[in-house]
């Protein structure tokens, strides 16, 4: 993989998926929900991109250690 600078750090590559993930589901499902489907897929893959960018949220970006994420 191809670096892009000392200021990218690994977990903002992961960030990167994460929000690429986000904005394909995004996009998806207003074509999936026109009365002729513009996307033919089945409505339960719809599900993968955001349940792949939550994996991710919640067991590979560590969160930064602040007073205000204690309690997170």
């Amino acid at each position: 993989m191809r670096r892009y600078g000392k200021w990218l750090k690994p977990r903002l590559y992961l960030k990167i998926v994460e929000h690429t993930l986000l904005a394909i589901n995004m996009l998806m499902i207003p074509c999936y929900m026109q009365p002729n489907p513009l996307v033919k897929i089945p409505g339960w893959a719809l599900l993968l991109p955001g349940v792949v960018a939550a994996v991710f949220n919640l067991f590979m970006i560590p969160c930064d250690r602040t007073p205000c994420n204690s309690t997170y």
